[in-house]
């Protein structure tokens, strides 16, 4: 907890559209949203468990043709003491 946290997404979309990018998990609702393929945050508290499991996606939101992607990690995350 407490620590900081850069994932790097090397993305790309076979019609040039924008990506947007994820840092997720399904049962706590964490959910970060960014337009830029680098995402910085820091472990909050609802994060601390022994197998953590964090989403990333990247996807274009346009309806003609969606484009997705996702990468499952599992992380221990232990409290500070």
């Amino acid at each position: 907890m407490g620590d900081n946290y850069e994932i790097n997404i090397d993305a790309n979309d076979p019609k040039g559209r924008q990506i947007k990018y994820e840092v997720k998990t399904i049962l706590n609702k964490f959910l970060i949203e960014s337009n830029s393929n680098s995402i910085n945050f820091t472990i909050p508290e609802k994060l601390i468990k022994q197998s953590q499991h964090l989403i990333i996606v990247a996807k274009t939101d346009e309806k003609e043709y969606e484009n997705q992607d996702l990468l499952s990690i599992t992380l221990t995350v232990l409290p500070e003491k």
